[in-house]
């Protein structure tokens, strides 16, 4: 999934559990903000390692949808993705301080 070209794009770097679910839903409201000017896009949160996620537009996933995936690799892990239910994009969405970083 990461050889599209994403409008939006955000790194978070977080190791504490409320501060992932913060940073996480920051960046995806910025994402579902962007997607009303890139229409056609769902976001992709992606789980990179322990304490890495990036969150993006991705015209693989469908306009309104938010999925899950986790790439880190370690042992006795099992395949992780999935829907989000309640994060289907709302019209109108709250300011984030989400930095978005260049794809």
């Amino acid at each position: 999934m990461n050889n599209e070209n994403h409008s939006y794009r955000a790194l978070v770097r977080v190791n504490e559990g409320k501060q992932v679910e913060d940073a996480l839903s920051r960046a995806a409201d910025a994402a579902v903000t962007a997607a009303l000017a890139d229409p056609g896009k769902g976001v992709l949160i992606s789980r990179i390692d322990e304490a890495t996620y990036t969150v993006e537009l991705s015209s693989l996933i469908p306009a309104g949808v938010t999925t899950e995936q986790d790439l880190w690799e370690r042992p006795g892990r099992r395949d992780s993705s999935h829907h989000v239910p309640g994060r289907e994009n709302p019209q109108g969405t709250r300011p984030s301080t989400a930095h978005p970083v260049p794809a």
